[in-house]
């Protein structure tokens, strides 16, 4: 006996299928995985969450960079730097000099976190091995959907792009590749941009 046809995927089901039902990038407390290498990247309150987790040292080695100056509870394999372009080159260089099956771990704002996986998907490193935790501010950073404009530092889901004039409202899609939240026109005279302003 034939086995009946499979129904032929609908545009719902593939983009479902193909892209997962959310693009927010997961963000949960931080825990040591199976690893002979570990690179940690810490911010703000983000350096907390790193020595808490380093009371429990990993098998392997541990490396990184955290962007302020308190490292006292951190090892001497994680560089403290206070200018955030060096901060990137330090990380650029740990992910590109990363064995096969090192894992990153990044603690800080949502900002800073973008910021991390931006450099990570530039270097090349694998998505699933980038394991977030958010500590500190819940301000994105966003892209106008329109005139591709960059606003940072957002705590509310409705803006005015600075760049275009568009009312936006900052939609729950992550970028990894731009490491950025996206923006798209809303109507002004819509009536849930009070709801957004909260």
């Amino acid at each position: 006996m034939i086995p009946p046809a499979k129904p032929a995927p609908t545009l719902r089901t593939m983009v479902t299928h193909r892209f997962g039902a959310s693009t927010l990038p997961k963000r949960q407390p931080l825990s040591w995985k199976p690893a002979l290498d570990h690179i940690v990247a810490g911010s703000g309150a983000g350096v907390g969450v790193l020595a808490r987790l380093m009371d429990t040292p990993p098998e392997g080695r541990v490396e990184g960079v955290i962007l302020g100056s308190d490292a006292a509870d951190l090892p001497d394999t994680i560089a403290p730097t206070e200018d955030p372009a060096r901060f990137a080159a330090l990380l650029t260089d740990c992910l590109a000099n990363a064995p096969m099956g090192a894992e990153l771990y990044a603690a800080g704002p949502e900002a800073f976190l973008s910021a991390v996986q931006r450099i990570a998907t530039a270097a090349g490193f694998p998505p699933d091995a980038v394991m977030t935790e958010r500590a500190g501010s819940a301000a994105r950073d966003c892209q106008c959907a329109h005139c591709k404009a960059v606003i940072r530092g957002l705590t509310h889901r409705f803006c005015i792009c600075p760049a275009c004039g568009l009312s936006l409202l900052v939609r729950d899609h992550f970028s990894p590749r731009l490491g950025l939240y996206q923006a798209v026109a809303i109507s002004p005279t819509d009536p849930r941009i009070a709801i957004y302003r909260e």
